[in-house]
């Protein structure tokens, strides 16, 4: 495995690239929150990259990636448990889809932490995090630094959790230095999945 730049103290691997490279800087503004040196929830974690589009096909293909990287580590003896972070936009008639991948990742015993989308409206009409009535899974709302909802965070009773999302300062991309500020619920939900991965690292 590679070892991110300075901002990441993890190790991390792609298992499985479906996303076009300009979307890269996001997911390691992501990975920087989940177990950033500088910034990061859960230090020195290991870190498996699945990125994926908004193609059905390739969220069917980017699980089952997730899946059989658990199956492969989960028998090590320093496996303490393997915490999946969706920060992915709503995908439009997905639900049959999602109820497949939800019911796989949740067979397999993944944790999984889901953003809610910024659409600012009831969570329950979005997919996959509004599923979190039916699988095992964390839907992540947003927040701002005053601990209030942000405009934009979806919300509702199928949020299970508010997490920090607004203004979050972390690395700006794979192979340099420098950091940058995002928002949205793609910044709550590894905030949730980094203090998952830290409570199971404590077992």
């Amino acid at each position: 495995m590679k070892t991110l730049h300075q901002c990441n103290g993890s190790k991390w691997e792609l298992r499985a690239n479906l996303d076009p490279p300009a979307a890269g800087n996001t997911r390691a503004h992501i990975a920087g929150i989940i177990s950033g040196r500088t910034y990061g929830v859960a230090k020195g974690v290991n870190l498996f990259g699945v990125v994926i589009t908004a193609r059905l096909s390739d969220v069917a293909s980017g699980v089952n990636a997730v899946v059989v990287s658990h199956t492969e580590r989960r028998g090590l003896p320093q496996f303490k448990g393997s915490v999946l972070n969706l920060s992915l936009a709503t995908l439009t008639h997905a639900r049959d889809v999602w109820n497949v991948v939800l019911r796989a990742l949740s067979d397999a015993r993944i944790h999984i932490a889901v953003a809610a989308s910024n659409a600012g409206g009831d969570v329950c009409n979005s997919d996959p995090s509004g599923l979190s009535q039916v699988y095992p899974i964390i839907s992540v709302g947003n927040v701002d630094i005053s601990n209030k909802l942000t405009i934009y965070s979806n919300w509702g009773r199928c949020v299970d959790i508010y997490a920090p999302g607004d203004a979050i300062r972390s690395v700006a991309g794979w192979t340099n230095d420098t950091a940058a500020t995002e928002s949205g619920t793609s910044m709550s939900a590894p905030h949730v999945a980094g203090v998952i991965a830290t409570g199971l690292s404590l077992n």
